[in-house]
């Protein structure tokens, strides 16, 4: 039985896997948030640190260039709390970073993006000789580790995912009828009908999202 159960089990890992869509050559746009390295500050539980910065979406990684131009990542980033571009913010949680979108004066959709680069070895999909990095202190990042570098991985297959979240009081929620009542609790009877309509929810279409929240947050 339980051979069974794991053959089966395989089936359906294998199923899934062909069914995805897999993209070849992965672009920049898809392995970094932010166009370039821009000019933000990163918020921790202490202090701010300000910097040119990007944000990898292979390994949920902050990076940065060092006085040679070298791109590193930051490591031991338990107490990041934020990060804060132009007219874009990150909230950094369960080492993930999820892209702030507001719509209303306490409530935000929270977009985390996923990228699987698909390498034909272990070693390529764990990391790539590079470097990371550790905060020491305010305006100090500090050399040493291992990162996942855009080069190396450009031309493998890999698969996105963006993901919508709610963000209120400190706190990354699932999408759902339940927090988005507690997100918008004005808004009781316009929630309901559009929960009841669509039976299920697709937090992947993330226009659809932003453009509910944000009629629900007005």
């Amino acid at each position: 039985m339980k051979r069974i159960l794991l053959t089966l089990a395989a089936l359906a890992l294998s199923s899934t896997f062909l069914n995805a869509q897999v993209n070849v050559g992965i672009p920049a746009d898809v392995f970094y948030l932010m166009p370039e390295m821009t000019s933000g500050t990163l918020r921790f539980q202490d202090r701010s640190v300000n910097g040119k910065f990007n944000i990898c979406a292979v390994d949920q990684t902050l990076r940065f260039l060092n006085e040679k131009g070298v791109e590193l990542a930051l490591d031991n980033d338990e107490e990041l709390l934020q990060v804060t571009f132009p007219n874009v913010s990150f909230i950094h949680a369960d080492h993930a970073f999820y892209r702030l979108y507001p719509v209303s004066n306490a409530a935000y959709v929270a977009v985390k993006r996923d990228v699987t680069v698909m390498t034909d070895t272990k070693r390529a999909s764990y990391g790539m000789d590079s470097q990371t990095t550790a905060v020491q202190e305010v305006g100090v990042l500090d050399a040493g580790g291992h990162v996942i570098n855009f080069n190396d991985v450009r031309e493998y297959p890999y698969q996105m995912t963006e993901m919508a979240f709610l963000y209120r009081n400190g706190r990354i929620v699932p999408f759902s009828k339940r927090n988005c009542l507690k997100c918008f609790p004005q808004k009781k009877a316009e929630i309901e009908a559009w929960f009841a309509e669509h039976k299920k929810v697709n937090a992947t279409d993330i226009d659809t999202v932003i453009a509910c929240c944000t009629e629900w947050g007005n």
